[in-house]
């Protein structure tokens, strides 16, 4: 897969919130567009975006999934247009340089549950956001750390699980001002609310309203009766592995990979960054739940 982005300046106003609307008043300087070049459809779409950014330059730079990793936080704009699946959604937020940039989700993949617009609704999206007819979904990131070394933050989830499917996992987990609990299974997911319907709501943690700030912790498969646990946003999660000869893997929004040996530490906290999604309607997590709960 590649990915590509373009760059589009805009002229610059200032940042402002309207006090008695849901919208982020904002308008912007430089516009990010994210998109598979191994996709026609995706290609027009950005095509799209370029010409309705009217008298706008676009400067468009080539990533190779095998580079992705050394583009993380690398891409500068005051908003970031995502057009594909929730996996192309995630991988640019990887890429932002300031990590809370408002996202606009163009849907095209299989599932798309973070979207809210399709490629034919793309003029009239931009004309809102240049109108400033917008509000945002905002939720806090995932952030973390391996033996100490700051690792790229989750919009959806940092989970642990085996590298190979062959044995059970054995975890400590401390939850600060909670107390600990060993996780005997296939792993551990901690989610954002917005990661909520994601993974974690596969191994079967709840479905958590973004408009509360939270952090998920949900056990894969565990072979004792450990629940999810929904944790406020000042908790602090410690999760060390205890069992030697067990081959385990921290995966970072189903992107980013580091081996986890025994023994090592990961710390899990809620950021204070932010993910935030361009919405258009204030329905739009009542929409996402109703396609979940109908197996879309």
């Amino acid at each position: 897969m590649i990915i590509s982005i373009h760059l589009i300046d805009h002229n610059a106003f200032e940042l402002t919130r309207c006090p008695q609307c849901w919208a982020y008043c904002t308008l912007f300087e430089r516009i990010g567009i994210v998109y598979r070049e191994d996709m026609k459809e995706a290609e027009m779409a950005a095509a799209l975006v370029s010409e309705h950014a009217k008298g706008h330059k676009v400067e468009l730079i080539a990533i190779p999934e095998e580079g992705f990793e050394g583009q993380i936080g690398k891409l500068s704009c005051d908003l970031l247009v995502c057009i594909g699946g929730d996996g192309t959604l995630l991988r640019g937020a990887f890429l932002l340089k300031e990590p809370s940039t408002p996202i606009l989700h163009v849907n095209l993949g299989a599932k798309g549950f973070l979207a809210e617009v399709k490629p034919d609704q793309i003029p009239e999206a931009l004309e809102k956001l240049f109108d400033r007819k917008y509000g945002v979904e905002s939720t806090p990131k995932i952030a973390s750390w391996l033996d100490g070394v700051q690792l790229p933050e989750a919009a959806n989830e940092v989970a642990v699980s085996l590298s190979a499917h062959m044995r059970m996992v054995y975890l400590d987990v401390d939850i600060e001002n909670f107390g600990s609990i060993q996780v005997l299974g296939d792993g551990v997911i901690v989610s954002s609310p917005l990661g909520s319907t994601a993974f974690s709501l596969n191994a079967g943690g709840p479905i958590v309203s973004t408009d509360l700030d939270a952090i998920i912790l949900t056990p894969i498969c565990a072979s004792r009766p450990v629940r999810p646990v929904v944790l406020p946003p000042t908790s602090a999660i410690k999760i060390v592995p205890i069992r030697q000869g067990v081959e385990m893997v921290v995966t970072i929004d189903g992107v980013f990979v580091r081996k986890f040996p025994f023994r090592s530490e990961l710390k899990v906290v809620a950021s204070n960054n932010r993910t935030v999604l361009v919405r258009f309607s204030r329905d739009y997590e009542s929409k996402r739940t109703w396609r979940l709960t109908r197996g879309e």
